[in-house]
Parts: structure tokens; sequence; C-alpha cells
């Protein structure tokens, strides 16, 4: 029943989404096309939700376990991070380094042009 009700209502929305296509930009789409999306929202739809409800057990788990480990004696961890404003296209790269007691060594903030991903933003936060 539940699967039949989430079909009812993606198949409203893609009707819907045609009517205003229609009036608002003049487009006509072929139906089938509309249903065969709507199935395909659906189906994305599940896939999502159950990988956040997976997701979500996950990360209660792991905020549980989840805490600063030390480096070895005589060595220095360091942690980077970055965050971006796609807009502006800019990032803030931000660097902090540790003993092995936790006890604070250094730290760095600078702000860079994004390149559309944060990985490399990441890599030019440890440079």
């Amino acid at each position: 029943m539940e699967n039949e009700f989430e079909l009812l209502v993606v198949v409203f929305w893609a009707i819907w989404h045609v009517k205003n296509n229609f009036l608002f930009e003049s487009k006509k789409v072929d139906p089938l096309i509309s249903l065969v999306k709507a199935k395909a929202v659906l189906e994305s739809y599940k896939r999502i939700k159950s990988l956040s409800e997976s997701h979500l057990h996950n990360s209660l788990v792991q905020k549980q376990q989840h805490q600063w480990i030390p480096p070895p004696q005589g060595w220095l961890k360091i942690n980077v991070d970055a965050a971006t404003n796609r807009e502006k296209k800019s990032a803030g790269l931000r660097v902090i380094a540790r003993d092995s007691t936790g006890k604070f060594v250094g730290a760095a903030v600078k702000t860079s042009q994004f390149h559309e991903d944060v990985t490399f933003a990441e890599v030019e936060a440890v440079e």
C-alpha cells in the first residue's frame, strides 16, 4: 500500500511538473517520459532514504567512538580543513599542529581561490 501511495505522489508531481513546463515555458513533454522520470525519482528517493537512515545510524556510532588520537611520541599531528564559498570562488584553509600529548604547536589560516573541488583546497592547506 505504501509503495502505491508513493508512486501516486510522484505521478501527481510529474503531472504538475509537465503542466508548469507547458504553462510557464511553453515546453511540451512526452507523458511517458514524465512517468519514467517520476519512477526514477521515486527509486532515487528510496535509495537515498535507505542510505541516509544507514548513514544516520553509522554517524551516531562514530560520534560515540570518535575522538582525537595523538601521534606517536616525538611526532606532530597536523589536521587540515577547508571551508568553501562556491559563489565567491574562495576557500578558507585551516591547519593546526599538535604534539603527542595533544599540546598545541602551531596553526595557520589562509584564504585561497576555490577550484570546484574541496580535495584540492585541502591539499593546498597541507602545502
